[in-house]
């Protein structure tokens, strides 16, 4: 007979509480890793897509905007400027120019490294192109 059965009992159940520890931390780690991959991807895209319209809305009529008749957009050179900006920057979209409105839908997805999904997110921004004189819309 042992001096301490109580021990003998108990032997073991600690590293089955470890293991099991183990196992919630390396989840909770996966969870935190992937989740925080989606939400840097979201703002990439987002991003990407505010400074494309930004570079597109540079993209005026130059006569009328020389002359001081007006601001119009060049609906060819703000696509083409919105294009360039997100090849640089790697990120696939679409530009459409309409009036004086600019706007870039953009998309990307990413894979997970520890969860096993895959999700693609999307941006969206518009740069409306305004002629203000003394600080008043015109």
């Amino acid at each position: 007979m042992s001096q301490h059965p109580t021990l003998e009992r108990d032997s073991g159940a600690v590293t089955g509480w470890i293991a099991v520890m183990m196992l919630v931390a390396a989840i909770v780690f996966g969870v935190v890793l992937d989740v925080g991959g989606t939400m840097r991807t979201q703002q990439r895209v987002a991003e990407a897509a505010s400074e494309a319209a930004r570079a597109a809305g540079q993209a005026l009529s130059a006569p009328a905007a020389a002359n001081g008749t007006g601001a119009f957009v060049d609906p060819g050179a703000a696509v083409a400027a919105a294009e360039s900006y997100l090849a640089a920057a790697g990120v696939s979209g679409t530009v459409t120019a309409a009036g004086p409105t600019i706007t870039v839908t953009t998309s990307a997805t990413y894979d997970a490294h520890l969860l096993g999904f895959s999700r693609t997110v999307t941006g969206q921004a518009q740069a409306r192109i305004a002629r203000a004189v003394e600080g008043a819309e015109r």
